[in-house]
């Protein structure tokens, strides 16, 4: 799935250039007045895109957790073919959870909007490597990895931004080979081991 998204994804931007063109866009944005909180200097701007990703997660904790579609869409994910003979609907299913992710996509391009003034159509693509780390190190498939995933690779990018800009997309890439590495399965991923344990008990 990693090789298919980075397939679809550039030929997604070379289609969106030879529609758009490769022209930079600009806007104006309304910083707002500066907060100090803990030694960081922080704008309402960046204020609001902190509280759109905090409620994003917490939706969806609470989606997946205290829902019967949130249920549903954990059984399915877990054993499409089990959770079919148990009376669920899982291609409906699987329609909410991509409805899901064009939606969480669809917030994401709202706070890359919000943090940006001016971008292209290669904008997007610029974020893949740190997204692909993320799921990597999460366990691909596993939601609550994810967050994980995204936090870590998050802080750890900008940390190393901090020291030399350059060494951002170099520590999302070391992550990614870390991982692959020693699990493979990703921090919360079950090993084949496991599974094969779980699938014969």
């Amino acid at each position: 799935m990693v090789m298919v998204t980075l397939a679809v994804s550039t030929i997604t931007v070379n289609v969106v250039q030879i529609l758009a063109g490769t022209d930079n866009y600009g806007y104006n944005v309304v910083y707002g007045s500066n907060f100090r909180f803990a030694g960081m200097i922080l704008t309402a701007r960046q204020l609001a895109i902190i509280g759109i990703a905090a409620g994003s997660m917490l939706a969806l904790h609470l989606l997946l957790r205290y829902t019967r579609a949130g249920k549903a869409m954990r059984a399915t994910a877990s054993d499409a073919a089990l959770a079919r003979s148990c009376g669920i609907a899982t291609g409906r299913v699987t329609d909410l959870a991509w409805l899901l992710s064009g939606l969480l996509c669809g917030a994401a391009g709202v706070t890359l909007g919000m943090n940006t003034v001016v971008f292209d159509s290669t904008a997007g693509s610029t974020f893949l490597l740190v997204i692909v780390a993320a799921a990597v190190f999460g366990s691909a498939g596993a939601i609550y990895g994810a967050m994980l995933g995204s936090l870590v690779v998050g802080i750890g990018s900008e940390l190393a931004a901090i020291v030399d800009p350059a060494l951002k997309d170099v520590a999302a890439f070391s992550v990614i080979v870390l991982v692959l590495l020693i699990r493979p399965e990703g921090v919360l991923g079950r090993s084949s081991a496991a599974s094969a344990d779980t699938g014969t008990a």
